[in-house]
């Protein structure tokens, strides 16, 4: 990259590569952690369904069984039924992903290089010059 009239110093295409390979990493982290979500919650599922499977092999004086071994896996399992995401987890994740979303384009809309005008312009009354007279006062 070149540099600009007052002699400073933009970002260098290897910058802008970075940050564009940062920005990718966190995107595609934080899709990582969506897809780990959706695993954990499918291997709860199984696994409740393992327990599920193994209550209902058992006899059924086992299954009715008063204070004996049914009620304390029936306790065991209601842990794991009631064991979910927290309220409104889905919707701060759809947050997260937005706002990740957003700083990661105003990451990338930043200037890459400083502005080329060294100063602002004073505002001017006139638009032009105004001429001394030439000619000769009597």
């Amino acid at each position: 990259m070149t540099k600009t009239k007052i002699g400073e110093q933009g970002l260098k295409d290897e910058d802008i590569k970075e940050r564009d390979k940062l920005s990718q990493k966190l995107v595609e982290a934080f899709s990582d952690v969506e897809d780990y979500i959706g695993e954990i919650n499918g291997w709860l599922e199984d696994i409740r369904g393992k327990f599920r499977t193994y209550y209902g092999d058992r006899s059924k004086d086992w299954q009715q069984s008063k204070g004996g071994a049914s009620s304390v896996y029936d306790s065991f399992t209601d842990e794991w039924d009631n064991f979910k995401e927290p309220e409104g987890f889905e919707e701060k994740l759809v947050e997260m992903r937005d706002l990740l979303e957003t700083w990661v384009a105003s990451l990338k809309d930043l200037p890459k290089e400083p502005s080329r005008r060294t100063k602002v312009p004073k505002a001017q009354l006139f638009t032009r010059k105004l001429q001394k007279s030439t000619t000769s006062k009597p």
